[in-house]
């Protein structure tokens, strides 16, 4: 899918949605959920955290891969 179509089917503006997927814009915690959620759908897989570095999803994120946040 293309940025163009992505940016209309979830009512982001587009260059707002290179931003956050270039690394130049930190994005909202509820775009990275929908996001995966979209992912999830398209690819009919469920993304977990222990499918991420020891690092977490997001810089800053403390916690341990395979934890959940309370």
């Amino acid at each position: 899918m293309t940025l163009n179509r992505y940016a209309v089917r979830v009512s982001w503006d587009r260059s707002t949605l290179s931003r956050f997927l270039s690394g130049a814009l930190v994005p909202p915690a509820e775009f990275v959920e929908q996001l995966i959620d979209d992912g999830d759908r398209e690819a009919g897989a469920e993304l977990n955290r222990s499918d991420f570095p020891a690092g977490g999803l997001l810089a800053g994120d403390q916690s341990a891969p395979g934890s959940v946040s309370a």
